[in-house]
């Protein structure tokens, strides 16, 4: 990958009638790349997509392509191949005769055995698809074809517009890995449109957090996930997202906040679980008198964050545990493996029948977490 921009983007303005969905976006994508734009629906990814591929145009701003602007350009000058989120080909025209058609775009020999097709053809495993038409294909199928004819364009930039998003789940890792792989092996620019963290995470070299029509962080995974910026870009990122929480504001040095709204953000498995106060059972390891409602709450020092609060449920993940905990106006996602500590395992398998058998409230877990490991929001 280079450093190199081959994309930039300059105070981009997109509106449809009253309703601005780009508010001057800047952007600007390396040669080689794979950047992600990750967003909720209706943030404006797919408009910013179409807008590089030249399916629209821009009220305001600069696109620019290699050093070149681009509001003169059409569509099908543009150095740029789009893969739509339901695939895209021609149904009329078979699996092998629309990859003819995608090389004969590109110079290439339309012959059958073409170098470049057959080579597709085995990358993408195509070749029990060749004779078959695109409606009769399975959505992830129509993927990988879609995914073919888009590098055999020979377009060095190729935008994929939530391609697994009405894929079952076998599928959307199938397509996820291939589209991975066929980046790695070709160092073609590719700008990935997901609302799916987990994807972006997978996927990204860079994510770029797309929100009320701006750019709201770009950097890599591992940036993002461990530093958002915004809280936006922190509910963004991760399974569960990270819990936004009121932290006082003396507790926060410096930065003049009024706590109006959540200022700190904690991840569900930064939490270390000390006990489990179970309703109606006694245990050595517990005070003898349960800790009253008036006891709850979050607790802040230099050093820890500290937290008593009632357990509303708790699920068994294959991996972990997940235990959702009210605590006064928040509520927060308590994350952990399989304890080491029988006691403490034997607790949450207890709360996770009740839950089942009644939905009721479960009882007391007392937690901590390093102030380190919380971010505050500006």
């Amino acid at each position: 990958m280079s450093e190199q921009p081959i994309i930039e983007i300059g105070n981009l303005v997109k509106r449809y009638g009253d309703q601005t969905v780009l508010n001057n976006l800047s952007l600007s994508v390396r040669t080689g790349e794979l950047l992600v734009v990750l967003g909720a629906s209706g943030s404006g990814k797919s408009t910013l997509l179409r807008l590089i591929a030249g399916l629209e145009l821009a009220n305001e701003g600069q696109l620019k392509v290699a050093g070149v602007e681009q509001s003169q350009v059409p569509p099908h000058k543009r150095d740029i191949a789009v893969v739509f989120q339901s695939g895209n080909g021609y149904s009329h025209l078979s699996v092998h005769e629309n990859l003819i058609l995608a090389a004969k775009a590109n110079a290439l020999a339309a012959r059958s055995h073409s170098v470049e097709i057959d080579h597709w053809i085995s990358e993408l495993e195509l070749q029990p698809l060749l004779k078959k038409k695109i409606p009769q294909l399975s959505g992830g199928q129509a993927q990988r074809v879609a995914i073919a004819r888009a590098f055999l364009s020979g377009k060095s930039i190729v935008l994929l517009d939530e391609p697994l998003s009405n894929l079952d789940q076998s599928s959307r890792a199938e397509v996820r890995d291939i589209v991975a792989r066929v980046h790695a092996e070709t160092n073609r620019t590719l700008i990935y449109v997901t609302h799916d963290s987990d994807e972006a995470l997978f996927l990204a070299s860079r994510i770029a957090v797309l929100a009320s029509g701006q750019i709201h962080q770009l950097g890599t995974p591992r940036e993002l996930y461990e530093a958002p910026k915004t809280t936006e870009v922190a509910l963004m990122l991760g399974q569960p997202a990270m819990d936004l929480v009121h932290a006082p504001s003396d507790w926060i040095k410096g930065t003049g906040v009024t706590v109006t709204r959540p200022n700190c953000g904690i991840r569900s498995n930064d939490w270390h679980i000390d006990r489990i106060e179970l309703h109606g059972e006694a245990c050595p390891m517990l005070p003898t008198d349960p800790v009253s409602p008036t006891e709850f709450g979050l607790f802040f020092s230099e050093t820890t964050i500290e937290l008593v609060g009632a357990i509303a449920k708790v699920r068994w993940l294959g991996d972990r545990w997940l235990m959702d905990v009210q605590v006064a106006r928040e509520r927060l996602h308590l994350s952990c493996p399989a304890p080491s500590n029988e006691i403490l395992e034997s607790r949450l398998r207890h709360a996770e029948l009740i839950n089942q058998a009644h939905g009721a409230i479960l009882g007391i877990v007392y937690a901590r977490v390093p102030t380190s490991s919380a971010k505050s929001f500006r």
